[in-house]
């Protein structure tokens, strides 16, 4: 083998290697997307909106706080009731993330890769940013790696540079498989029903200083747990 034919081999590895990575997010989540769209035909929602202040024709901007391990109901039922609002939604950074983003994107919400921790300052930015140009926002304030329902401060901290309130969202299922993974992420088993609750919003002041966006984080936690039937 001559050395042009060994350089043209080594030069088109990494191409084919990088085809090969993006090829299999976008399987998985075709795959997923598919799967999810099939479930969510056999499943039976129904919703209680606590606040009285949120309906299915809702355009209020706002940020949308759900467990991690509940994030697959809740993304079923937007498809079946909220398609029409803008949703971005805080998805981790992580290879696990590329496939996630890929699915939320089938189901036309806008991914903002990052962390709710305090580590995601660029994704905190990009979340600023998509807010200030009318999307809500979703975000599992206890992701991507938990610990599972501790709330980690990035959604007070959104939703004070922004103005936009935090609206506690949870639900019960009848029948599900819990995954064994780090938050015993939820499966609804087929004709399940899910019944989906909708909190108060909670405001965070601009001004609002470390203590008092505390006792708002303790606030957030307390309400997601109490809609969550826990």
């Amino acid at each position: 083998m001559d050395k042009e034919t060994k350089r043209s081999q080594h030069s088109s590895t990494p191409a084919l290697q990088r085809s090969r990575s993006s090829l299999k997010p976008a399987l998985a989540s075709f795959a997923a997307y598919w799967f999810m769209r099939i479930l969510g035909v056999t499943l039976r929602f129904s919703i209680e909106d606590v606040s009285g202040h949120f309906h299915y024709d809702n355009r209020l901007v706002c940020i949308y706080a759900t467990w991690h391990n509940r994030i697959g109901v809740l993304t079923l039922a937007y498809a079946k009731y909220f398609r029409r609002m803008r949703i971005a939604t805080l998805v981790s950074a992580s290879r696990d993330g590329e496939i996630l983003a890929r699915l939320i994107q089938r189901f036309g919400m806008l991914p903002v890769r990052g962390s709710s921790s305090r580590r995601g300052t660029r994704s905190l930015i990009e979340m600023v940013r998509a807010v200030g140009e009318g999307h809500s926002a979703t975000i599992t304030p206890d992701g991507p790696r938990g610990p599972a329902q501790v709330l980690q401060p990035g959604i007070i901290t959104l939703a004070k540079l922004t103005g936009a309130p935090i609206v506690p969202v949870s639900c019960t299922v009848s029948r599900f498989i819990r995954m064994k993974s780090w938050d015993r992420f939820m499966v609804p088993m087929p004709f399940a029903r899910c019944h989906l609750r909708i909190g108060s919003p909670i405001a965070v002041p601009r001004n609002a200083d470390e203590q008092t966006m505390e006792k708002l984080g303790i606030q957030v936690t307390e309400t997601l747990k109490r809609l969550a039937g826990e």
